[in-house]
């Protein structure tokens, strides 16, 4: 029945394709390295109406470079479009034009992006810089930043990185980790000198050697602890990897500006060597940029030691035939504090001195002989660290990812698990959501060794770059038995050139009650599909099509079903039964409806239909009413006297209250009533991305009817489809009549009474409270007191308060605190937290084993 609701949905409401294009890449003040022919290809890419079949571009130089009129550029599809630009270096605007068969239907503009100069600072303290020193920032606009730092607690939180940049100036950070330092005031110099941008990105980590380096760069992430047991979320690698992998991937670099040694006083020159060179390796390993440029400086110096060996080394580390290159020599600065303060970090009033032994060696010859990297294709999705380190199968983990290539509305974004060498181990869905860009999902219990996570797209389908490794620990065996197919496919029958929107049924299930993803293959011309949802305008020639439908559980082993999509000529389909016309009479008849055999019964021309169970055969499963739907192009009608069909009774007008029987799974319920609203939720399992028509009525009597059509994430979150169910209805003047007023709130032609029955609301005369708060009108959870000391009630909404719920805490470093939630009611849960340490945690709620919200907790 479901797929007569939705051809009637189509036949009747045809919603219009408008919109305006946006840009997702570039992003605002991103420099993208340029070779040494000075020019780059800018990745341009985005959303767009999908009426639009062409794109043109056209950059604007602001400073320096080469203005670039409208170009058409890339391929445009379905509501995004991907192309590239070549541009000279310089300082540009852009400006996008979306054309629907040479007509604008959408325009769009990015302010400013660049193409030049990009380096990665990294080491150690005296290249980390502090945010309380004298630093030297930028004054021209052309200098660009990370907008973020992890200094001073050293804990880098990937899902908060911006994909847009910032001028580096007024001491702002050098994201995702250093300090101003000098760096704005050097690129000034720089931008002055070469006429194109310049971006910097902050990789440095204070007091760590070069075997700490290596070994989180090899071996992976070198979480050090801190006085009290804290795990930093943070190494000496990660800085750089994260500026590597979220950045650089996507804007290609100049070099590595290399600046450590302090903390290797005794390090010999061979195993200094040998560090930094792994070091190097990852690095390009990491990016795919093969022969990524660094340049060495020579530094040891810290308390009176220095140490030659170490200078030998970066001295024989610095070969231009590797494409790395000298840096400055620093331990000349020393021997007294107005050198350095505390005999070991340079002084803030020598950061001009400092700053110009960079400059003295970005000459001519040093941009002509070293070699830029510039990135082969621009990541869509890429995929940071996981924390801690070391988990065990069955926990969630967050999984943290920066996405930039244009994506559709109804694009959700999934994790799948991989070996370390990228075999794909399972599909662990889209999880929950924990703000824009980390995802939490849960390891299968049997995951175990080194293993690595990638998110993708599926709308357009995408697979994002993966992870670094971290290692999982198994506590149970895979599952080894395939979802199964419960029952075969109807065939579908689709009028060329008629739009279509057609939700396929889920006609699997999976032996170990493990969640089940959906895809269609072998789609015929026109067809596109989203899990098991088809849509598009069906193309091509008539016949016969089959397509597979494949089910996948989370332990990546999946089934096949196929389903003949019948593609047919508009107009009138000829009838082959004794009944030759699907015209209104009374009577009744067996229809084919889409595929799907449906009984139905005329009577004073309304329709009612009834659809075939597979297990039992046909009967009167359900009735619709639906005038003047009868479509003979989509139907073919036979006479039928069939004894399992049961006649209705005859429908009486609607605006009379009474009920006409209608098929649903409903479940919904009002959460806030009172003197200025009645708001709530219902849902329909049948068809669980329609809105439900409500009916209120006092005393019996219906007096309005509401459409419980608005969005809600929570009810996203619970499954109940696509979270268009929410309603909010204002209390009418025929409610407020001073005394007790029997208020029932059903859905409309059922007996289905939302609360299970009629509750009372008394109000005076002309009342009206306040409206409630956003959140409890959107049925959000909640915790109180917070903050807190000894105890915590969470706070259900009515979506799961018939799930079974259990809560846990996550301390902001990742530590796992045990919670012990119990509850008297059904709308909140107590919790004990006074065993547990002061600070800020995340109170992660699990409904039926799967997250549904996450909560930030103050423990005082």
């Amino acid at each position: 029945m479901h797929q007569l609701l939705k051809g009637v949905f189509i036949l009747f409401v045809l919603l219009p394709n408008i919109g305006s294009a946006q840009i997702t890449m570039p992003t605002s003040r991103i420099v993208f390295q340029r070779g040494n022919n000075n020019r780059a290809s800018v990745p341009i890419q985005g959303n767009c109406p999908s009426s639009a079949n062409s794109i043109q571009v056209k950059a604007t130089a602001i400073n320096g470079g080469s203005s670039q009129d409208w170009t058409t550029i890339g391929t445009t599809a379905n509501g995004v479009f991907m192309g590239s630009l070549s541009l000279s270096g310089g300082w540009y605007s852009l400006q996008v034009r979306a054309l629907a068969n040479g007509s604008q239907v959408a325009m769009y503009s990015l302010d400013k992006f660049g193409v030049g100069e990009v380096f990665v600072i990294a080491g150690q303290s005296n290249i980390l810089g502090s945010p309380y020193a004298r630093n030297l920032s930028a004054s021209d606009d052309r200098v660009s930043t990370v907008n973020y730092r992890g200094y001073p607690d050293g804990n880098i939180n990937e899902g908060d990185l911006p994909t847009s940049f910032i001028n580096a100036a007024n001491n702002s950070p050098i994201g995702p980790e250093n300090n101003m330092l000098f760096w704005g005031d050097l690129g000034d110099k720089l931008v002055a000198r070469l006429g194109v941008p310049v971006l910097f990105l902050g990789g440095a980590y204070g007091g760590t050697s070069a075997a700490n380096w290596a070994d989180a760069a090899v071996n992976g992430t070198y979480e050090m602890n801190t006085q009290g047991g804290r795990i930093l979320k943070n190494a000496p690698y990660r800085p750089l990897g994260i500026a590597l992998s979220y950045y650089i991937k996507r804007t290609g670099i100049r070099s590595v500006i290399w600046h450590q040694g302090e903390s290797d006083p005794y390090t010999s020159q061979g195993d200094y060597v040998n560090s930094i060179t792994q070091l190097i390796n990852k690095s390009r390993s990491q990016t795919g940029l093969t022969r990524m440029s660094w340049m060495i400086c020579r530094a040891t110096y810290f308390q009176g030691i220095t140490n030659p060996n170490v200078i030998n080394a970066q001295n024989q580390l610095a070969d231009a035939n590797n494409n790395c290159f000298p840096g400055p020599a620093t331990d000349f600065m020393s021997g007294s504090k107005d050198w350095r303060f505390d005999d070991g970090h340079i002084n803030d009033d020598k950061y001009p001195i400092f700053e110009g032994l960079f400059y003295d060696l970005m000459t001519t010859d040093y941009f002509a002989r070293s070699e830029p990297s510039l990135p082969a294709y621009i990541p869509s999705i890429t995929t940071g660290y996981i924390f801690p380190h070391e988990r065990n199968g069955g926990d969630h983990i967050q999984v943290p990812f920066m996405a930039t290539a244009p994506v559709l509305g109804d694009n959700q974004y999934v994790v799948q698990l991989l070996s370390d060498n990228g075999e794909v181990l399972a599909n662990l869905g889209a999880g929950f959501r924990v703000g824009n860009n980390l995802i939490d999902v849960q390891l299968p219990v049997w995951a175990d060794g080194r293993v690595r996570v990638r998110v993708n797209s599926t709308s357009p389908a995408r697979n994002g770059e993966v992870s670094e490794f971290f290692i999982a620990h198994k506590t149970g065996d895979r599952p080894s038995a395939s979802p199964i197919v419960t029952s075969s496919y109807a065939p579908v029958t689709l009028t060329l050139g008629t739009a279509v929107n057609l939700l396929l049924p889920a006609n699997f299930s999976d032996p170990s009650n493990l969640p089940l993803t959906y895809s269609v293959q072998n789609l015929p011309a026109g067809l596109s599909a989203n899990g098991l949802t088809l849509t598009g305008t069906p193309s091509g020639n008539a016949g016969p099509y089959t397509v597979t439908v494949i089910a996948t559980n989370a332990q990546n082993l999946s089934v096949n079903a196929s389903v003949v999509i019948n593609y047919v000529n508009g107009g009138t389909t000829t009838p082959t039964g004794p009944n030759t016309s699907c015209g209104y009479a009374d009577g009744q008849f067996l229809l084919n409806w889409y595929g799907e055999s449906i009984y139905a019964h005329y009577v004073n021309g309304y329709l009612y239909a009834s659809y075939q169970n597979s297990n039992e055969g046909f009967k009167p499963q359900s009735w619709l009413k639906a005038t003047g739907l009868m479509d003979a192009s989509k139907v073919s009608c036979f006479a039928t006297t069939d004894p399992h069909m049961l006649a209705p009774t005859t429908p009486t007008s609607p605006s009379t209250g009474t009920t006409n029987t209608v098929s649903g799974r409903f479940e919904g319920y009002v959460d806030v009533r009172n003197c200025s609203v009645i708001a709530g939720w219902v849902y329909n399992g049948n068809v669980p991305n329609e809105p439900v028509m409500l009916e209120v009525l006092k005393e019996g009597t219906l007096i309005t009817t509401v459409a419980a059509a608005q969005y809600r994430s929570d009810l996203v979150s619970a499954g109940k489809g696509n979270g268009y169910h929410g309603y909010v209805f204002d209390v009418p003047a025929s409610l407020k009549t001073g005394g007790s007023v029997p208020v029932t709130v059903r859905v409309q032609n059922t007996g289905y009474i939302l609360n299970g029955g009629t509750f009372n609301l008394t109000c005076p005369v002309g009342s009206r409270l306040a409206i409630p708060s956003a959140e409890v009108l959107a049925g959000t959870f909640r915790a109180f007191p917070n903050p807190a000391t000894d105890y915590i009630t969470i706070s259900i909404p009515s979506a799961y308060q018939r799930a079974k719920l259990s809560f846990g805490l996550v301390s902001m470093d990742g530590r796992e605190e045990p919670l012990d939630a119990h509850s008297d009611r059904v709308d909140t849960y107590k919790a004990n937290i006074s065993p547990i340490k002061m600070g800020l945690y995340v109170l992660q709620i699990y409904a039926d084993g799967l997250p549904v919200s996450s909560l930030k907790v103050l423990k005082q």
